[in-house]
């Protein structure tokens, strides 16, 4: 089942439980008729007949199915599985209802052959309108893009192996006109950072950076951030980073790094990996969310004016929902469209996707959180669209990335699924 702005499309490859999808009634024992009959013992038609022995799609009893299986298989190797096989040997996508194994459409259960998703994915939006999000798993990452006249599938992207990356990390990604950023956290050595740049389905392999930028260490922990400028060249970003309790932000231009000074919460240690963002339409102004040891989220804001540049007092720092405690990382994204700029902050609490908001134009403070969605299985990220539509991604417990959509108290999810 995919699930598409609000409506399901169904495949259902089954077929007839009383006779074959064509079949004729009086095929003889043996029988070779292309579409099978309802009673040939060792039928080696493509439908099979409905006691058939050999069928390629089987049927009410089958004693061999291969393909799609029959009701009562004795040992369905099926694609799509029987509702009653015995020892299917194949792991099932959608299953049969009894079926140990199918992997492909039929019958009734819905496990998955899939291989699910790890650690939080993450979403852009290259040219304000569109919308891409990238997962991965330990083989690869993949890439669907949303928002065409096409339904959305996702790609894996042959460039970007999945294997050097840490099974704890997340991704994260940012895009300017021309190039998509996409950094996590390595394990050679552990703790490494990795980026790789490109734009639709090709991109450079995962390289290390920071690995000599005269920094007191040049591992950390999971989960890295970026954020690029639309004025910036194509390899250029900002990055934070997370390392016993301590964050640590700044901008790379090439292959220096320039540090912007220590982060703190005053009293406070954080406790988890940042989010970074940088804020259009206000100077040269940086963004910074993570949680500290309050159990609170701390929003930081980093101001280049012409005078010395400086972290400003937190912007924020907001409680977990009553009764929960955040999990995972937070994100932060910016908007500045049609005179309106906005702060945009998504997290999770208590297994649910929380939503908040500021209206800097307005200058008013962030909005009471609001419970957008559950099921939710990893740190979120989040972009906005020119029509002022914010989009949130993250795993949900199956493995799959669900992507909530919408503005204010008006929301949407969709299940994008998995590979």
């Amino acid at each position: 089942m995919f699930v598409l702005g609000g409506c399901q499309l169904l495949l259902d490859f089954s077929v007839d439980r009383n006779q074959a999808e064509t079949g004729g009634a009086t095929s003889t024992s043996s029988g070779t008729a292309a579409n099978g009959g309802a009673g040939g013992s060792r039928s080696s038609n493509s439908y099979g007949g409905a006691t058939a022995e050999t069928s390629t799609s089987g049927g009410m009893s089958g004693n061999y199915s291969t393909l799609t299986g029959g009701t009562s298989a004795i040992v369905a190797s099926s694609l799509a599985g029987g509702t009653g096989g015995n020892n299917s040997t194949a792991t099932d996508a959608s299953g049969g209802r009894s079926a140990t194994g199918g992997t492909a459409a039929g019958g009734i259960s819905t496990s998955t052959t899939s291989v699910s998703f790890r650690g939080g994915p993450c979403v852009v939006s290259p040219n304000s309108s569109t919308v891409e999000v990238f997962a991965r798993n330990t083989s690869r990452v993949y890439r669907i893009p949303l928002g065409g006249a096409l339904v959305p599938k996702w790609t894996a992207l042959g460039d970007l192996d999945g294997a050097p990356i840490d099974n704890r990390s997340d991704l994260d990604c940012s895009a300017n006109s021309t190039t998509i950023h996409i950094v996590t956290m390595g394990v050679s050595p552990l703790g490494a950072l990795l980026r790789a740049i490109g734009s639709g389905t090709s991109y450079n392999p995962f390289t290390r950076e920071l690995a000599n930028a005269g920094l007191t260490s040049s591992t950390w922990d999971p989960s890295p951030t970026v954020a690029t400028t639309g004025n910036t060249a194509p390899n250029d970003a900002r990055l934070a980073l997370f390392s016993q309790g301590g964050l640590l932000a700044g901008a790379l231009s090439g292959a220096t790094f320039t540090g912007f000074g220590s982060i703190t919460t005053a009293t406070t240690n954080f406790v988890s990996s940042a989010d970074i963002a940088v804020a259009t339409g206000t100077g040269d102004t940086t963004l910074v969310a993570a949680f500290d040891e309050t159990n609170a989220l701390s929003v930081h804001r980093y101001y280049q004016s012409s005078s010395q540049p400086t972290w400003v007092t937190p912007l924020i720092q907001l409680p977990a929902p009553t009764g929960t405690l955040y999990m995972y990382s937070p994100t932060v994204c910016t908007s500045d469209f049609s005179g309106t700029r906005m702060y945009h902050l998504a997290a999770v609490a208590g297994g649910k996707l929380w939503y908040s908001s500021k209206n800097v134009s307005l200058g008013q403070d962030f909005s009471a959180w609001l419970s957008v969605s559950s099921d939710i299985a990893s740190a979120p990220d989040c972009v906005v669209t020119n029509d002022n539509v914010v989009h949130i991604v993250a795993l949900n417990s199956n493995g799959g990335v669900t992507h909530h959509f919408g503005s204010g108290v008006s929301w949407t999810s969709t299940d994008l699924g998995t590979y």
